[in-house]
């Protein structure tokens, strides 16, 4: 039952973020964040095999082709960094796959 309360307080911290992707505050965004790494990491178990890919693309540049983020059982735990640059509008990220990831966007001027 516990994983079922949690995956409910989860479904509702996503609901809560605003247009940007973030909650209200630097805080709330921290500590929904921990809460979520702290749900995937019960669940983790589940998951006999890792296999994500994650894209992203530019809104500005949507013919440039951007290294997508590839996790596997062997790069789990390593942070992969993509920089995604001249980007004027919207970074569109999806990802597809077995697993949880969790991506943190950060603008540089």
């Amino acid at each position: 039952m516990l994983i079922f309360e949690l995956l409910n307080l989860v479904l509702w911290l996503q609901s809560m973020r605003n247009f940007i992707g973030g909650w209200s505050a630097t805080y709330d965004s921290c500590i929904a964040q921990r809460a979520i790494v702290g749900y995937a990491v019960l669940r983790g178990f589940e998951i006999t095999a890792y296999n994500i890919r994650i894209n992203f693309t530019a809104s500005s540049t949507t013919d440039e082709n951007h290294d997508p983020v590839l996790i596997v059982d062997e790069n789990l735990i390593d942070t992969q960094v993509r920089d995604v640059e001249n980007v004027y509008g919207v970074v569109y990220i999806d990802g597809f796959g077995n697993g949880y990831a969790l991506i943190q966007v950060c603008r540089f001027d």
